[in-house]
């Protein structure tokens, strides 16, 4: 197993694990700052993922998981879910709202009021884009 999210080969911090010290003990910030793929068992060690199951064996440890899982009570199984589908949206609002700000740099508003500070001039009208 390869893993990695992002563009291409680089790790995208965002699901919380690289700012949480602890996530990352084995792997360490070198995985997100050099966006290398690591295995399952580095990430099984890092508490990235619960278990690795055998090449060619995902499928029956997905059945043995999913057997696990119907032996607990319905609702709780489904107010779990919810519950870690609320955080993971949580988290992922809180990660746009703290990176929005880093998108104005791009914005044809931005590098007017830019050029007229250097200029020492007053912007001219913004478009809003």
């Amino acid at each position: 197993m390869r893993s990695g999210r992002g563009r291409g080969r680089h790790q995208v911090p965002g699901d919380g694990n690289v700012a949480r010290p602890g996530r990352w003990t084995v792997l360490g910030p070198e995985a997100a700052l050099t966006g290398r793929f690591f295995t399952a068992e580095e990430a099984f060690k890092a508490n990235l993922i619960n278990r690795v199951a055998a090449k060619g064996k995902y499928l029956d440890a997905a059945r043995e998981l999913a057997r696990e899982v119907i032996k607990n009570p319905p609702l709780s199984v489904r107010s779990t879910v919810r519950m870690r589908r609320w955080y993971m949206d949580r988290l992922s609002r809180e990660v746009m709202f703290m990176t929005a700000p880093e998108r104005l740099y791009l914005t044809e508003d931005f590098q007017e009021a830019a050029r007229a500070f250097t200029e020492k001039r007053k912007p001219k009208a913004f478009k809003g884009r």
